[in-house]
């Protein structure tokens, strides 16, 4: 729990006890779990979500063109002539 310890947590629920009295302090604190319970939850779950985005692999990113491959002739600029002989 960080850096409170055992006599402050006492001090605390001591103090709790008297400005709530004994008829609510059991409502308080299972309100309290509750609401405890909730941020672990969205914590996990957030961590969960950091951690897989952190390892899946980069999917919006286009893949760069392979360019050890030699690419195919443009069908739009001409070829060399072919050198036929006259019949």
């Amino acid at each position: 729990m960080g850096n409170i310890g055992g006599g402050e947590i006492l001090i605390i629920l001591l103090v709790a006890l008297i400005f709530l009295g004994p008829e609510k302090m059991p409502e308080v604190a299972r309100q309290v779990g509750k609401v405890v319970g909730e941020i672990r939850k969205m914590s996990n779950a957030f961590q969960n979500e950091i951690q897989s985005a952190m390892s899946a692999p980069d999917e919006k990113t286009p893949s760069a063109p392979d360019e050890s491959k030699p690419s195919a002739p443009d069908e739009k600029t001409p070829s060399a002539p072919d050198e036929k002989t006259p019949s």
